[in-house]
């Protein structure tokens, strides 16, 4: 029941679910807690700036878009209420004209500001934002007839919302049972609704094309989603829900003036609020909106208290005066910055992680272990991607064990060496199942092996997990199979993403090099349904043998063609040579590879010439920027377990398998079977492991489909 009010987005930390429960109920008992008017002023204030910060991080921290012109939305609401109430007097149908009428003025302001600036870059949106929102303003100030001018309005509210409106004689709790108390449990309620609608819009399919968005503007649109319609519906509905905020605060106040909700003050402490508790949390809102307005509110009272206790240290006490309230605020802002970097909300979060793992190790120090094993390509013409492979899911491994396990047991990593080679591949798997102890296998490689795995039914004789195979076969995803748990986008994401990148630049003459076995025919397949898609047909299509880098057929095929683009589907070695011989022969068409390669192997390979300028798709986020917490996260645990090995695709996908096998593991609970790891893997729906996520469901295995395109850069490096 929880789950579903909450739309499967929970608080996911016990400190956070308290801080969250302790707010709501200060909130919903401040009138009997916290007697007075200043503490009820307070509250009510709170209540509006939730719903206000909430839209506005829908905005900014789901949506990626920075607009000054919020402010201008909530002052709408205000006005919109206050207008009305005073034209039209003290009525609900006054306050239904108001708030229907300023709604529908957002809704028209936010579609053409949206439609006229949104196709803008970030930066220049602001700034068209601020010099709107700043004419809004001025307009409020000089429509004396309309807005009052400077001095605002004040208007009543009808009665049984005024504090003269008594319901009972005698008090409830010390408290006057009047329509004022009625008036904040109404701001109570709407509060709650706005804010649970709100998390239900981020939590929908609609909030994850938006999280998309955000991270590659470019690949949400090279897979078909319409940028700009989305940014524009997201930019009214947080337009309207900063409206219903300003209705909120005007019905509070009985008045509303330009500084009181239009003033670019209130923009500024809403910016400060997100930050305070958590960009891209809802839960940031509530956390947020409560610390900062409580501080603003009481500093003062508390610098008063602490400047007359230090008295008789003249220095001391001047600075700690209450004048200097602003400065101590700037101080507080600035530490919690730096010891909440991805805010309140954020930091609760990464601590509840840390004490998940270690918290039954504390209770039960001798768990046994947890056999993993790994069969991976240490030698042979894929060995410096396996070698990253197994180096991903090590870090991450050695930083569980070392944090206390999962339920008290460690995590045995079990590695071995299949070449490559798929008769080794079954042979190892099987020895590995064979053993009760193993409850996991994990980041298998090549689409041939693992597909070799299934057509001998040897996943459903063992009823193991494989999680994160390094292979994005559609053999492997279709027909659908329970036993694999893909953390990447496969094949036929990778290759509709390079061919609709190479449409959109205007080429049409496009080749293909793959390697010819199961592997290199599943991506053939993905680049001949994107081409036939676009009613195009390739011009060449040139296979090589597999565990080999004899190309030179290939290089003269695909010559001869003329092609404008090439599209590898192959491996490293294979893939250095074709560059390299191409080059040498003339060739001049873009070259582009699936994520299976390793640019930094290319470069040694091939020399910088030969593959400077070759795109390369990814199926994971970028791991060279720390702009996610699990890129920070990997970066840290490469430094420390990872003995001087650098960042690297390959080790970066793993370490999200790993992530992903070791939240299985602890969902499946103590002593874990194969059976309960599988239905605890299946139950993983929209888990974020720090700014990407995963989803599996009973019916659904492949738990993402992020793909964007990447170059080698003139200095050997890896480019977005």
């Amino acid at each position: 029941m929880l789950q579903r009010i909450l739309s499967k987005d929970l608080p996911r930390s016990r400190w956070l679910s308290g801080l969250l429960l302790l707010l709501v109920l200060a909130l919903a008992f401040t009138p009997f807690i916290f007697p007075g008017v200043k503490p009820l002023n307070v509250a009510a204030k709170v209540l509006v700036f939730i719903v206000l910060v909430a839209s506005f991080d829908l905005l900014l921290g789901y949506t990626g878009i920075v607009s000054f012109a919020h402010t201008m939305f909530f002052g709408i609401g205000a006005y919109g209420i206050a207008i009305a109430t005073t034209r039209m007097g003290a009525s609900w149908e006054a306050l239904a004209v108001g708030l229907g009428a300023s709604l529908l003025l957002s809704f028209v302001l936010a579609l053409v500001v949206g439609l006229f600036s949104l196709r803008v870059r970030a930066i220049f949106f602001a700034m068209i934002t601020l010099a709107v929102a700043s004419a809004f303003l001025t307009l409020a100030s000089q429509l004396h007839e309309f807005t009052g001018g400077e001095d605002g309005l004040s208007f009543k509210v009808p009665a049984i919302l005024s504090p003269s409106h008594e319901f009972s004689e005698q008090p409830f709790l010390g408290v006057s049972l009047d329509g004022r108390l009625l008036c904040y449990y109404l701001l109570f309620v709407t509060a709650v609704l706005l804010f649970l609608a709100l998390l239900r819009i981020v939590n929908s399919p609609f909030g994850r094309v938006l999280q998309a968005i955000r991270e590659n503007e470019f690949r949400a649109e090279a897979i078909g989603y319409r940028v700009v319609v989305y940014r524009t519906t997201s930019s009214i509905l947080s337009a309207l829900f900063a409206c219903l905020a300003g209705a909120m605060l005007a019905l509070w106040l009985r008045y509303n003036g330009p500084d009181t909700s239009l003033s670019f003050e209130i923009m500024m402490d809403v910016l400060l609020i997100v930050v305070i508790g958590g960009m891209g949390t809802m839960y940031g809102a509530v956390v947020g909106a409560a610390l900062f307005l409580v501080a603003q509110s009481y500093l003062q009272e508390l610098l008063r208290l602490g400047s007359e206790a230090v008295m008789a240290w003249p220095m001391l006490s001047a600075l700690l005066s209450p004048d200097r309230w602003l400065l101590w605020l700037g101080v507080l802002f600035v530490l919690s910055v730096y010891y909440f970097p991805t805010g309140v909300v954020g930091r609760l979060r990464q601590a509840a992680a840390v004490l998940a793992l270690g918290a039954a190790a504390a209770s039960s120090a001798q768990g046994g272990e947890l056999t993993v094993v790994q069969v991976a390509p240490l030698t042979g013409v894929l060995a410096s991607t396996g070698q990253q492979m197994v180096l991903g899911g090590k870090i991450y491994f050695d930083w569980v064990n070392e944090h206390g396990g999962i339920n008290g047991a460690r995590i045995k990593h079990v590695v071995v060496d299949d070449g490559y080679k798929v008769d080794e591949t079954v042979r190892l798997t099987k020895e590995a199942l064979e053993n009760p102890d193993v409850v996991a296998l994990f980041g298998f490689a090549g689409t041939a092996n693992v597909a070799k795995l299934l057509s001998d039914g040897v996943l459903e004789a063992g009823g193991a997990p494989l999680v994160g195979p390094y292979t994005g076969g559609e053999v492997l995803r279709n027909p659908f199979n329970p036993y694999i748990f893909h953390v990447r986008a496969g094949y036929a994401d990778e290759t509709e993403h390079m061919v609709n990148q190479v449409a959109t630049l205007g080429m049409s003459r496009i080749a293909v090099m793959y390697q010819d076995d199961a592997f290199g025919k599943a991506g053939l397949a993905g680049v001949e349904a994107a081409v036939a898609k676009r009613k195009m047909a390739l011009v060449a299509v040139a296979p090589y043998e597999r565990n080999t880098d004899q190309v030179q057929e290939a290089v003269k095929r695909i010559k001869a063609s003329d092609a404008q683009a090439v599209i590898m589907i192959s491996v490293n070695r294979s893939t250095a040579a074709f560059a390299a011989q191409y080059r040498e022969a003339g060739g001049g068409g873009q070259l582009y590879n699936i994520s299976v390669v390793d640019p930094a192997e290319l470069v040694k390979l091939a020399g910088l010439k030969a593959v400077h300028g070759l795109g390369i798709s990814q199926v994971v986020p970028y791991p060279f920027m720390a702009n996610k917490p699990v890129v920070r996260e990997y970066q840290a645990l490469l430094q420390k377990y990872g003995n001087g090995q650098p960042v690297n695709y390959a080790s970066f996908e793993e370490f999200l398998g790993a992530k992903v096998l070791v939240e299985g593991l602890r969902r499946a609970g103590p002593n874990p079977s194969r059976a309960k790891l599988v239905k605890a893997l299946e139950g993983m729906d929209n888990y974020d492991l720090g700014g990407t996520r995963i989803s599996f469901s009973p019916s659904n295995r492949v738990g993402s489909r992020y793909v964007e395109v990447t170059v080698i850069g003139s200095t050997g490096k890896l480019l977005r």
